[in-house]
């Protein structure tokens, strides 16, 4: 009887070493256990223009032959390609798609027949605001629409695919983008992710830490255009798991395990 209690012990305590090398491999953990929690995520506020940003702007109105003119790169197209009153068609569209205006470093972008317009700081909305009322001085009752092309964020690191991501919505968070990335390796530093931001001419950075639900809190934890994400290694994990001991503890424990069992039940 006490010879199986001993067998008992070691057992589970080869299960717990087993374990605890995985521990730091979870995220949030203090949320496990929880069957309810709340947390104020703070700076979810919708992307602002800023310069290098292309994007896409089209023009619609219920004379499609003037509406033409304020719609890049469709005046050639638009003699093959008729349209309905008030719409643009999707051909046009998606070549407006690919072409873009570039914002420059000023925060400005040239415009057909309305030149240089500033959009730089602007929301998608108050830009789309700020051409209908600049374009209806020519057309009556346009609807413009703008998106932002190239929203890129760039993962590196310790993850399974580092890479630069096109995001085709208007809103990432941190966890997201790096589940695009094939979420991290087991090597990577949960404690301290690094994101860095480049906004209104000037570089920022902070740490972030996915162990903990303190995360959702910071306002890195939502991503915006062309931020860099970069998971360091975890110099404990990688000498843990290169450590030859360790690379094998799992089989040992398997081995001993299935070694106990076999022994408790002769015994019994």
């Amino acid at each position: 009887m006490i010879f199986r209690r001993l067998l008992l012990i070691c057992f589970s305590f080869l299960g717990l070493i087993a374990c605890s090398s995985k521990r730091n491999l979870i995220y949030m953990s203090d949320l496990r256990g929880l069957a309810e929690d709340k947390v104020q995520v703070l700076n979810n506020a919708p992307l602002r223009i800023q310069p290098d940003d292309l994007l896409s702007i089209t023009v619609s109105s219920l004379n499609p032959e003037s509406t033409i003119l304020f719609n890049k790169g469709l005046l050639a197209a638009s003699s093959t390609s008729p349209t309905e009153p008030g719409m643009v068609n999707n051909a046009l569209v998606n070549k407006a798609d690919k072409e873009g205006y570039l914002v420059d470093r000023e925060g400005y972008i040239d415009f057909p027949v309305l030149g240089r317009v500033k959009l730089v700081d602007l929301t998608k909305e108050e830009a789309a605001q700020k051409l209908t009322l600049d374009v209806s001085k020519y057309l009556k009752g346009p609807v413009v629409s703008v998106k932002l092309i190239n929203f890129n964020i760039t993962v590196l690191g310790e993850v399974t695919r580092p890479s630069t991501l096109t995001i085709s919505r208007e809103s990432v968070n941190v966890l997201e983008a790096l589940g695009m990335a094939g979420d991290m390796t087991v090597f990577g530093k949960r404690e301290s992710v690094l994101i860095i931001r480049h906004q209104n001419g000037i570089r920022t950075s902070n740490r972030i830490d996915l162990t903990n639900k303190s995360a959702l809190e910071t306002p890195f934890f939502y991503l915006r255009q062309n931020d860099i994400v970069y998971v360091e290694p975890d110099s404990k994990m990688k000498v843990y798991q290169n450590d030859p001991a360790n690379r094998f503890i799992g089989l040992w424990t398997t081995l001993i395990s299935s070694a106990a069992l076999t022994i408790i039940s002769l015994f019994r």
